[in-house]
């Protein structure tokens, strides 16, 4: 929030409501950790939008605005950041990290089957169950929602889409057509009672292998 990085980012959102004149675009605010931190983004949003009006330069005055949630510790604040944005993203691979108290530069102690951790299941949960409750969709990129078993999870928890790299695309087709939608209520409740990170990943290999 410092003065310099300010500008660069009403830059940044300027651009991105300028180009939004001539396609579909949306905003989303990445490493928002507090919710002053968003107020300040949105706050720039509106900024941007006088400035722009003033000027009579074209944009879209309905671009949807989103927050990234890639820190642990605003999972909690989800339901009160649901009346400020129009969707969410959650940000796998910093969010794991977070949760799990490593380093994302230097995970010590990382594992293969971080994604399938009991807690991080019931964090992704809560956050999902509380976007949904203030009707805002919720999409996940990073390793997670790449990975078949990690995208069966987050789609079973109920996210709305996921960001996937080409290359990965068939792999993580493959995966969700071994989850109907009929089936994911009961996969979730099997996830959610889970106890460690074995049982979780043993119920997702089951699922894949079905």
């Amino acid at each position: 929030d410092s003065p310099a990085l300010q500008r660069i980012f009403h830059e940044q959102v300027r651009a991105i409501l300028r180009v939004s004149a001539f396609g579909s675009v949306r905003l989303l605010v990445p490493l928002v950790n507090r919710t002053a931190l968003l107020d300040l983004a949105l706050a720039t949003v509106e900024e941007v939008r006088r400035e722009l009006a003033l000027e009579g330069l074209a944009h879209d005055r309905n671009v949807p605005i989103g927050a990234m949630i890639e820190v642990a510790a605003v999972a909690p604040l989800i339901a009160d950041w649901a009346e400020r944005v129009d969707f969410f993203s959650l940000g796998t691979n910093d969010l794991i990290a977070s949760a799990l108290g490593q380093d994302r530069e230097d995970p010590v102690g990382a594992r293969p089957d971080d994604a399938m951790h009991p807690g991080l299941v019931r964090l992704l949960a809560g956050v999902i169950d509380a976007a949904r409750q203030a009707r805002r969709p919720v999409s996940a990129c990073g390793e997670m929602a790449g990975d078949p078993a990690g995208a069966l999870v987050l789609t079973a928890l109920g996210v709305d889409s996921l960001s996937v790299a080409v290359d990965r695309l068939g792999d993580v087709r493959r995966a969700l057509a071994r989850l109907p939608a009929s089936d994911r209520p009961a996969f979730r409740d099997l996830l959610l009672q889970a106890r460690g990170t074995t049982d979780v990943a043993r119920a997702v290999q089951a699922r894949l292998d079905a």
